[in-house]
């Protein structure tokens, strides 16, 4: 089912059109607790830094970590022009990446069945994009329990490629919509406190809308967190090593407690 390469990554095939890329315990180990993790393309997201770094952190806990290409994303893709690729295939097909979403989830049903994933203990996880795909995923999947957002989109009217574009606009471009299908799920997100790139405010409002959700349905303390700290690189954009650490450790206790 799985096929070593030259790395630390081993690569899974799957029958949904989509491969998956591996690092942790072996898979005949049994159904163990696994995350789901967004970056760049399944390879890159798992080991090219920095934006690997959380991966190294759940791989010492023995947590195991999945990830796929995210749209735009590949071995013979430029990275740098994702988002311009996003917005063509929205141009294409207003549900671009719903369908991306939809065989993420194709495949979590098929790795349960398949005895790799302890069904109550799946995390999602994103940086960037990736927290965008991340957050569409928990909000489609009910046996995942627990999203992180490392510096995550929100609100895909906010990059300057969509403003460019006449997209058409679905609900799903903003992720507060989503907040209904969140509401039993910890949530934390991590952004800098001048993130202009995928905007802070728009952070804020988003998890504010997840927040107000979780309450309106009788939860006095909704497990819902937003951590600033100060904004670093282009845009405000990036993300320190001292952050990856804290939001992966938050992510091992949530799966992993004690």
């Amino acid at each position: 089912m799985h096929q070593p390469i030259d790395s630390p990554l081993q690569v899974i095939q799957t029958p949904f059109d989509l491969d998956v890329v591996y690092r942790g315990p072996n898979l005949r180990a049994g159904p163990l607790p696994s995350i789901f993790y967004f970056a760049l393309s399944g390879q890159e997201s798992l080991s090219l830094a920095p934006f690997n770094q959380p991966v190294d952190v759940w791989e010492k806990t023995g947590l195991r970590i999945f990830s796929m290409d995210l749209p735009g994303h590949g071995a013979d893709l430029d990275s740098t022009q994702a988002m311009h690729a996003w917005i063509q295939g929205l141009k294409e097909d207003p549900y671009f990446i719903e369908k991306f979403i939809t065989k993420c989830g194709q495949i979590i049903r098929y790795f349960i069945n398949q005895n790799i994933l302890h069904p109550s203990q799946i995390g999602a996880a994103g940086l960037s994009r990736g927290g965008f795909a991340a957050t569409l995923l928990a909000a489609a999947e009910p046996s995942i329990s627990t999203l992180l957002g490392f510096a995550p989109l929100t609100d895909l009217s906010f990059l300057q490629e969509y403003q460019k574009n006449a997209i058409p606009p679905l609900a799903s471009h903003h992720l507060s919509t989503l907040a209904e299908a969140l509401t039993d799920k910890p949530i934390a997100y991590y952004i800098g406190n001048r993130d202009t790139r995928v905007s802070t405010e728009a952070c804020f409002h988003c998890i504010q809308a997840f927040t107000e959700a979780a309450y309106n349905k009788g939860m006095r303390s909704p497990q819902v967190s937003l951590r600033l700290f100060p904004s670093i690189g282009h845009k405000g954009h990036g993300t320190p090593p001292e952050i990856f650490a804290e939001g992966a450790q938050w992510m091992v206790q949530k799966l992993k407690p004690a």
